[in-house]
């Protein structure tokens, strides 16, 4: 399983979404931040059609298994997800 964070600069969300990310990270998941204001972050975000942030995707085997956009979820809704 992996997670995926799309973030932008200037999105007043996204703080959470990081600080989300820095959890998943230190208990050993995959994680992947994505910022939409790069080329490459912005080539992610269209393969995944992606079209707002924060945008947190889990993947399991390449496809995707959940997804939240515009906020960032709660750890324990991501935990349900990445069992």
């Amino acid at each position: 399983m992996e997670l995926k964070v799309f973030i932008s600069q200037s999105c007043p969300r996204c703080h959470e979404a990081r600080r989300l990310a820095r959890i998943f990270q230190d208990h050993g998941t995959r994680v992947n931040v994505h910022d939409v204001g790069t080329a490459d972050g912005l080539a992610e975000a269209a393969f995944y059609g992606v079209q707002s942030t924060p945008t947190v995707l889990v993947i399991e085997r390449d496809e995707v298994v959940q997804r939240w956009s515009g906020q960032a979820p709660k750890p324990e809704e991501v935990r349900q997800w990445l069992k």
